[in-house]
Parts: structure tokens; sequence; C-alpha cells
């Protein structure tokens, strides 16, 4: 496990970042540019005393795109990526030790090399798990906080409990002007979600690749060195890394699910307001 972790784990983040560069993101049509959006009027408040127009409104947006795409090291990140990299560093030592033999080899040349693997596994695990965090993470959790802020509009109730005004679609100015911002933060959307594409295509093929060894392993149960399955470092340490990127992968899940949500959340709303417009009319 000492001499193929690093190397396994060194391959694969410069395959990641190799296809990450080469990629580039484009949307068609491309997005509109906001001052077009200008003459768009917005009028919020059951009395419509607030007015503004959908330019100001994506403005905001775009100022707050500098912070959706800032990757952030927050302390749960760094916590996680500090307890994952600790826990996989110490398989190999901790098979050993309940496997009869000894946490550290007594032999000099063994002992420099695992604790040599020792150090780059916990520094360079951490730093993936930390990086893979902030890319995969940072962006769609901050655009799904923005698009249910943009949902609690269209309802009297969801915009007063999150301290937001509510937009009535009483006004024909505001219906066009709320499918426009629909429109511009659909494509921004769909920016920042191409951009995680390449990660969660590579852990989802490693994942696949660790499960085929996993199951090849418990299949044929090969002994190496008078060894049980259990007591093999590489079997313990590729299974850990199997149940980090399940984890990571049901967590974009979470994430995805949020957002059909809110898409599901907006067309009830404004199927609401339009029959209560209709039986107004």
């Amino acid at each position: 496990m000492e001499y193929l972790g690093p190397l396994l784990l060194w391959a694969a983040t410069w395959v990641i970042l190799a296809f990450y560069v080469a990629t580039e993101t484009r949307i068609t049509p491309e997005v509109p540019n906001m001052l077009e959006l200008r003459p768009f009027v917005l009028y919020f408040g059951s009395e419509e005393s607030l007015r503004t127009t959908a330019y100001v409104f994506l403005r905001g947006f775009s100022k707050s795109t500098l912070e959706i795409h800032r990757l952030e090291a927050t302390w749960d990140r760094l916590l996680i990526a500090t307890c994952v990299s600790i826990v996989y560093s110490l398989i190999p030592g901790v098979t050993r030790a309940l496997s009869g033999r000894k946490f550290w080899p007594s032999d000099v040349l063994h002992f420099e090399v695992v604790v040599s693997a020792f150090v780059t596994n916990l520094l360079l695990v951490f730093v993936l798990a930390l990086v893979l965090q902030m890319q995969l993470m940072s962006g769609l959790q901050n655009y799904v906080e923005w698009m249910d802020d943009v949902t609690s509009l269209l309802d009297p109730e969801f915009a007063i409990h999150r301290g937001l005004p509510y937009l009535s679609f009483f006004r024909q100015s505001n219906a066009l002007s709320w499918v426009e911002m629909r429109s511009y933060l659909y494509s921004k959307g769909l920016i920042i979600s191409t951009r995680q594409e390449i990660f969660v295509g590579a852990l989802v093929i490693l994942d696949i690749g660790l499960a085929c060894y996993l199951l090849y392993q418990l299949i044929t149960e090969q002994q190496h060195d008078n060894l049980l399955l259990y007591q093999s470092e590489t079997y313990n340490g590729i299974l850990f890394l199997f149940a980090v990127i399940v984890y990571a992968l049901l967590r974009m899940i979470r994430i995805t699910g949020m957002i059909q949500r809110l898409q599901i959340k907006q067309k009830a709303l404004l199927n609401n307001q339009v029959n209560n417009g209709t039986r107004d009319g």
C-alpha cells in the first residue's frame, strides 16, 4: 500500500487536471448581455412600493458570482480533509498491527520507505480531498442558495421567511422580467455545472475501477505472503478510497436533487400565480 497509493493518487491528479485544462465551457446560445435587461422593471411587495430593474438585480448576482466561483476552504472542509488523510495514512500500519505484525517495520530500509509513504499519503490525500470539496461544492451550493432566493420571490410566505420582498406577476413587466432573469440564471447555472463534469466523471470512472478491483479480490481471494484479504494493506486502503468517493458522489446527487426540487417549486409557484391572476381577472 505504501508504494501503490502515492503513485496512483499522483497519476490520477495529473490526469484529472489535464482534462480540466483541455476542456472549455461554451453555452449555445450565449449568455445574454445584462445591459439589455435595463428596460425590464420589477415592482416588489404587496403594494409594489419597491422598484428596480432586472439589470440591477442581475448585477448583484454577477457580483456574487465572484463568491460562487471562489474556492472556499471552510473549517468543515478542512476537518473532513484532515480526517480522510489521517485515516488513509494510518490504514497500512493499523492493518499490520491487527494482523500480528509491527506498525512500523524493524529494518531500516523498509522503515524509511514506510515513513516516507506515510507523509506523502498524508499531504497528498489532504490536498486532494480539500481541492475536490472546494471544486465540487463551492459553486453549486452557493448557486442553489441564490436560486432558492429567486424562487422564494414568487410566494409571499416564502419571501417573508427568507427576508425578501414578494414579486407579483399581476404586472406584466414583472412576469417578463422574471422570465428574463430566470433564463440568464439558467445559463449561468449550466456554466457552473459543466465545470464540475470533468471531476465528477473522473470520480465515477475511478470508483468503477476500484469496485472492479475489490470485486475481483473478493471472488478470487488470492493470498499474498500468506495473508488473508482483510490483512492486506492495499485492499483495505482501496476499500477506504472507494467508500470516500461514494460519499462524495452521494453529496453531488443530493445537490442535484436540490436543484431539481427548486425547479419543481418554481413551476408550482408560477402556476399558483397564474391561477390567482386568472381568478382575479
